[in-house]
């Protein structure tokens, strides 16, 4: 049995797209799927809802990036991994919290546009 919807990570890892990938799709699921150049579109990499884009990207490199960094692979490393670590239950809660509000928003206008 063929599965109702395919969730694929296109967005979050984009894959090489060549045109027989949507005539593949078509096929295999009478265009209902949602996509690059599909029939329902989907702009590649959209922040719409995705919580790493949404909140965490943003803070880790705002501590990251405090302070000046010397041109050094293994420090850089160390300070992702530093900021990841202070980062606090209640902070993380918090942007999963705020998540979900827009989530709700999102769901309530029918996935259109809002700010």
């Amino acid at each position: 049995m063929r599965p109702k919807y395919i969730l694929s990570n296109e967005n979050i890892f984009p894959t090489r797209w060549v045109p027989c990938s949507s005539c593949r799709l078509n096929s295999e699921f009478n265009e209902h799927w949602i996509g690059r150049d599909g029939p329902i579109l989907w702009p590649p990499r959209s922040p719409d809802l995705t919580i790493l884009d949404f909140y965490l990207w943003g803070r880790l490199k705002q501590i990251v990036y405090r302070e000046p960094l010397e041109n050094d692979e293994e420090q850089l490393k160390t300070r992702i991994q530093n900021a990841v670590k202070s980062l606090s239950v209640q902070e993380i809660r918090n942007s999963f919290n705020e998540f979900r509000a827009l989530i709700e928003i999102c769901a309530e206008k029918g996935g259109a546009l809002f700010e």
